[in-house]
């Protein structure tokens, strides 16, 4: 013990606490919002992979709830319209990426298509988006599955010393509250549709969004081009 002090102090001894300023992508300095675009780097294959993003809410809003249940629906059925009814993908999901307060975070959905099915993937995908808002609300059904799948694992997640170290480490890594679970489970089991029919609007905003594919250029543009789902801008 005496030895790992003397090595930990002898390299980190003269290192200075100072205050960090907020990350580029706080909630107070987020970029303007652009009407959505697809983002095509062109990558030889047969295979294209599509990511479907927009910035989301800081972990500690009002919102959190709804947001992530919309997103988990939204991956829910994106495996029912993509695998399931069309066979456009093999596996896929999408959901939200929290990050530490006061960080925004962000949803992100993503995949790989056939490059000769990308038009016809996004549309199919960007049409269940859009029903999230209100044209196709969130069932009891999905809403008990995102239930038993976000609060009822919770148990399992807490189970032991070793879990509940964990559950406080990610806590105090992300700056939450000590009682931030009891939060969770309470808020996850109060959304209702129309919640998530608002976090969507807000969050999931399909005339709004960032759309990044790579995948065989010569293939892809003139297809997205011709469906006219966004603007194409090519990128390096």
């Amino acid at each position: 013990v005496a030895a790992a002090v003397r090595a930990v102090t002898r390299v980190f001894g003269t290192w200075q606490s100072r205050t960090m300023s907020p990350s580029p992508d706080s909630a107070s300095a987020r970029q303007p919002v652009h009407p959505t675009t697809i983002y095509l780097a062109d990558v030889p294959g047969t295979q294209a992979y599509l990511y479907v993003g927009d910035a989301g809410p800081a972990r500690t809003s009002p919102d959190v709830h709804a947001v992530e249940t919309a997103a988990t629906i939204s991956g829910i059925r994106m495996q029912q319209a993509l695998r399931d009814k069309r066979s456009f993908m093999y596996s896929g999901n999408a959901g939200m990426i929290w990050r530490r307060v006061p960080s925004a975070s962000a949803y992100v959905g993503s995949t790989s298509v056939n490059a000769a099915k990308v038009d016809s993937a996004l549309v199919e995908w960007l049409s269940l988006l859009r029903g999230l808002r209100g044209d196709r609300p969130a069932t009891p059904q999905e809403l008990d599955a995102v239930r038993r799948s976000r609060v009822g694992a919770l148990p399992a997640r807490i189970d032991g010393p070793d879990s509940v170290a964990a559950r406080v480490g990610e806590m105090v890594r992300d700056r939450l509250p000590l009682d931030f679970f009891d939060r969770y489970a309470t808020g996850m089991t109060s959304v209702a549709a129309s919640d998530v029919a608002a976090a969507a609007s807000k969050y999931i905003d399909v005339d709004h969004l960032i759309i990044v594919v790579t995948g065989d250029r010569a293939t892809i543009e003139p297809v997205l081009r011709a469906a006219n789902i966004a603007p194409v801008v090519v990128v390096d």
